[in-house]
């Protein structure tokens, strides 16, 4: 499977794909401030996703019953992700 490749198109708003080996998809992680956006693509594409709170989505969005869209972490910034 190593020789099967993945493209990875991120909106109009990316100028470039990402090509990956398919088995690395595992090691790759969607990183965003949006639920409906950046964590549904995430998501929806097999990656792990990591919402900040340090942009459109607020954590009480984030943790209201309403909300339908669960990434698999979150934290306040991107600086607390780089940290560890």
């Amino acid at each position: 499977m190593d020789d099967i490749y993945v493209c990875v198109c991120l909106f109009v708003r990316f100028s470039h794909c990402l090509v990956y080996p398919a088995s690395s998809q595992s090691r790759l992680c969607m990183v965003g401030d949006r639920l409906d956006t950046d964590v549904v693509f995430g998501n929806d594409n097999g990656l792990s996703s990591v919402l900040v709170l340090s942009g459109v989505t607020t954590e009480a969005r984030l943790l209201s019953a309403a909300n339908q869209i669960a990434p698999d972490f979150y934290c306040d910034d991107i600086t607390k992700l780089l940290s560890h």
